[in-house]
């Protein structure tokens, strides 16, 4: 071509000066990756600390309730920050695309299992520490293969197997911890015969456990849409909240939780500044992450989520006083090699799809 001439007639000159041009791009992303990784981090790590923080206050039990707030967040900053400026556009000139009643009522579906895996995992805080949610929360390849196997009957390899039965391991020993920690706390004449202080130990991991199910069920939902009935990000995004925001204030508005959250709020303005915080830390780490996928892909993109929940896990047990035994080092090395083997194994299935395509397209 053209441009190909023109460098062999300049020759090393502009060889040289595209290599410059090339290395000066790639400091630059090499500068906005490493901008978005620590967006990523203290954002994220933030969020986490104060969302500990918020049920560390007397009488704050509003798990559902702070995931609204954090919806309420999310959907404000989506319409202040332009995102969804073509969902919202109305007139003769606009171009609004209008989305097919499936397709919303699929985005229903991941809105409704959204929160309900947000507010279970918030409300499990009340009788878990954080840790442990964090630990559940990395572990969804679990229940995603056993959905998979059991409806879809796939079939996975011995490193997914593998993984699962090291991240169900590492589980069972942070659960395991938790429980005789709390048993062993409480002396004989404490115990009583309520179900709930008696049972207050298993709620948590009972909570997570199902926020984990919904969680395991939402990325295969929001893979169709994004790729079969071709959904944007923004779209996918902006109405799935706006779902969570009507599923999360018909419940907690049926279940009498918005209105104590609301007394709550208004006679704790502190509490009410940390809940406010810790959504918008929440809003801008979501940024961070899906500009890291965007620009980098997947794989930095988990890598980086997974490396921020370690070194959420580690100030968790520095910031906040909690028991720490060898149980729970065992059950988080357990859990966060499990992570890893699955990261591996989902590597590599995807290099054999894509080496599959190649050979397709040579033939």
């Amino acid at each position: 071509g053209e441009g190909r001439r023109v460098r062999n007639e300049m020759g090393l000159d502009v060889t040289s000066a595209s290599s410059s041009n090339n290395d000066h791009h790639s400091v630059d992303g090499a500068r906005t990756t490493a901008v978005q990784v620590a967006g990523l981090f203290v954002f994220y790590i933030a969020h986490d600390a104060l969302q500990e923080r918020m049920f560390r206050y007397q009488g704050f039990e509003f798990g559902f309730f702070m995931t609204l707030t954090e919806v309420i967040v999310m959907l404000v900053g989506s319409v202040t920050g332009g995102e969804v400026t073509g969902l919202l556009a109305t007139g003769r000139g606009s171009k609004r695309r209008r989305l097919p009643v499936d397709v919303l009522m699929k985005i229903a579906l991941v809105g409704t299992f959204l929160a309900l895996a947000h507010g279970l995992g918030n409300t499990s805080l009340k009788y878990s520490p954080y840790p442990l949610k964090v630990a559940f929360k990395s572990c969804k390849l679990v229940p995603t293969m056993m959905l998979g196997a059991c409806v879809n009957r796939r079939s996975f390899t011995a490193m997914q197997y593998t993984a699962a039965l090291v991240m169900g391991s590492g589980l069972a020993t942070l659960t395991a911890a938790n429980v005789f920690d709390s048993k062993s706390n409480r002396p004989l004449e404490q115990h009583t015969e309520d179900w709930h202080q008696e049972l207050g130990h298993f709620i948590g991991p009972i909570l997570l456990t199902v926020s984990t199910i919904f969680d395991s069920i939402i990325p295969n939902l929001q893979e169709n849409l994004l790729q079969s009935a071709k959904v944007s990000t923004s779209e996918l995004i902006f109405v799935s909240n706006s779902v969570m925001w009507v599923v999360l204030v018909g419940y907690t508005a049926y279940s009498g939780e918005l209105v104590l959250a609301w007394r709550y709020c208004l006679t704790h303005r502190d509490a009410s500044f940390v809940l406010l915080v810790q959504g918008i830390c929440a809003y801008f780490g979501l940024k961070c992450y899906l500009r890291i996928i965007q620009d980098q892909g997947g794989v930095v993109g988990v890598l980086a989520a997974n490396m921020r929940k370690v070194c959420t896990i580690i100030l968790s047990f520095l910031l906040f006083s909690k028991p720490f035994n060898e149980r729970h080092f065992i059950g988080l090395v357990l859990v966060f090699v499990g992570v890893y083997l699955g990261f591996i194994s989902k590597n590599k299935a995807k290099s054999k799809a894509v080496r599959r395509k190649a050979e397709r397209s040579e033939v």
